[in-house]
């Protein structure tokens, strides 16, 4: 069996990568886009170890060193589930580095390695996360980039899609010119707001928007003020534009 090398790493997070990965994009194409669920185990004593279960195996690699900014991390282990108590007590836990618990079967299961040993201990816990991955060659260097995240909240593929939809609304509202400070005053009253429209409807039906003087001016201004940047955008392109006089 070949020896495995430990390679270096370098990663860096961040809710958007914007030139950096509009760069990567144009060096090089988009070899390989994958989804994957898995689960990490975060330890309290141990930040610099990496253990997750993928596809039912468990995957340990450990820290080696960091260099110019780049972490090395030797695979420890690769084993499947169900796995046995020496196998856990002897490679697994020793990575975690907290105190090793009771093992009252010889074998596990995936469940019941997290139901058993993981979710009771004081200093482990269990995180879900779902991992979008797009994969680049740069210069002979492995270049990933992942969505991840917001999976890990509800187990919901639907938190994914908001995600992006949210994302996609948010380049359209920066594009635009759309100050941040209503959107994050309309995220704080948003469910007030709600509240009392529904209360209106129920007390004077839909009418009430446009028959009270002071719902329908209030309305108005709202209205102008969602389509007001699209207008001065408009209205700036317009004035910019030669005008043919002959």
């Amino acid at each position: 069996m070949a020896e495995i090398i430990p390679r270096y790493e370098f990663r860096a997070f961040a809710q958007d990568f914007g030139m950096v990965e509009t760069k990567m994009r144009r060096l090089a194409k988009c070899e390989q886009i994958r989804e994957s669920s898995e689960i990490y185990i975060v330890s309290a004593a141990n930040s610099e170890n990496n253990t997750k279960i993928r596809d039912g195996k468990m995957d340990i690699k450990v820290f080696v060193e960091q260099r110019e900014g780049q972490e090395q991390r030797n695979p420890r282990m690769k084993g499947e589930f169900p796995m046995r108590a020496e196998v856990l007590r002897k490679e697994v836990f020793p990575a975690f580095g907290v105190a090793e618990p009771d093992f009252r079967r010889e074998e596990y299961g995936l469940q019941e390695y997290l139901d058993e040993i993981i979710f009771p201990h004081p200093q482990l816990t269990a995180v879900d996360v779902f991992k979008l991955r797009f994969a680049f060659t740069v210069n002979g260097c492995i270049a990933v980039v992942a969505l991840i995240g917001t999976y890990s909240v509800n187990n919901s593929l639907y938190d994914m899609g908001s995600c992006i939809g949210f994302g996609i609304l948010g380049w359209i509202l920066k594009r635009y010119g759309y100050p941040p400070a209503p959107v994050v005053l309309g995220i704080v009253l948003g469910k007030l707001i709600e509240y009392n429209i529904r209360r209106g409807v129920i007390m004077g039906g839909y009418s009430v928007f446009y028959t009270d003087t002071l719902a329908f001016v209030v309305l108005s201004m709202a209205t102008l003020s969602l389509f007001y940047p699209l207008i001065r955008a408009g209205w700036k392109r317009l004035r910019r534009s030669p005008v043919d006089v002959r």
